[in-house]
């Protein structure tokens, strides 16, 4: 996922949505709007991709009409562009396996039918294994008097965990907490070394296995910071995979859990995290191809001469 670094003293302008010229009269026309979509919907920006040579295009054609609003520049040595360092992560998936050994019975899993990943930002190959213990949603608040690790060890194991999150939760609250960068930050935090997603029956028909699938062949790219290390991931999560509806059921029923039941009782709130009688194996090799890619940023002044040096 591309994530904007913000710097506390400018004002971001997102790189397809056009501001009016600044003044009394300013107003958005459909007619200018519509030339401005026709030249950056064409072919010939070949879709304007991160890191590609059509969305180079797109964000200079952004910076001449920014320039041409009257904006300041606010990007990098005084110009409209901020450069954003990237990685992908390509998943090698003649290379990589996941295998499951459940009551003592060893089963290998077919990729794309019983599994999937979408590849490490932080290594090229990783290879472990561990117990798997299933931890509800993969929460940890206090705050919210709400710990899906209260009752389990997970320390140098495999956490499988649900989507989302409490459905009585306040609305923002339920989709900080549904992050899956929350989720990984908490299993790191308890000591986890991998995580397993697990597709539910409730979940699935919002997004489908085979959506995941297809959109997980994408290229997706992570922000790298100024150390070389990517944003949002953990050292201590060696990987991590999906299983579709069905292996979900297969690893809950092996501890006698049923999903449907499972998922009703989480989605109240309710405590439902259990060490299953689950060891998994994961082998997963990554292809890195780091880029990176401009932001186009712009700055409007104030003219309140108190309020002019704080921004939004």
């Amino acid at each position: 996922m591309i994530r904007l670094r913000l710097f506390p003293v400018i004002l971001l302008l997102s790189t397809f949505v056009f501001a009016a010229p600044p003044g009394p009269e300013a107003a958005i026309k459909s007619d200018e709007l519509r030339s401005h979509m026709l030249f950056l919907s064409d072919d010939l920006l070949e879709g304007r991709a991160t890191a590609t040579r059509g969305h180079e295009i797109a964000t200079r054609y952004v910076a001449a009409q920014y320039s041409g609003m009257g904006l300041k520049p606010a990007g990098d040595n005084g110009t409209y562009f901020q450069t954003v360092h990237l990685r992908q992560a390509i998943l090698q998936t003649d290379k990589s396996s996941f295998s499951l050994e459940i009551n003592g019975k060893s089963e290998p899993q077919k990729l794309e039918d019983d599994w999937y990943a979408g590849g490490s930002y932080l290594r090229n190959d990783s290879q472990f294994e561990g117990e798997v213990v299933f931890v509800g949603m993969g929460i940890s608040a206090p705050e919210l008097k709400h710990d899906d690790y209260a009752n389990v060890d997970v320390k140098g194991k495999i956490v499988a965990i649900m989507a989302g999150a409490p459905e009585a939760w306040e609305t923002t609250t339920r989709a900080y907490y549904s992050s899956g960068y929350l989720k990984g930050k908490f299993a790191a935090e308890h000591g986890a070394i991998g995580m397993i997603s697990l597709w539910t029956p409730d979940f699935d028909p919002h997004y489908p296995w085979a959506a995941f699938l297809r959109n997980s062949k994408f290229p997706a790219f992570n922000v790298i910071d100024r150390n070389g290390k990517p944003k949002d991931s953990y050292e201590q999560i060696c990987g991590s995979v999906a299983v579709p509806v069905a292996k979900s059921k297969q690893l809950l029923s092996s501890a006698g859990l049923d999903i449907d039941e499972v998922v009703k009782k989480a989605t109240a709130g309710e405590y439902v995290s259990k060490a299953l009688p689950a060891r998994a194996q994961i082998h997963l090799v990554t292809e890195h191809k780091d880029a990176s890619s401009p932001n186009v940023v712009a700055m409007l002044p104030g003219s309140d001469p108190k309020l002019k040096d704080e921004y939004v």
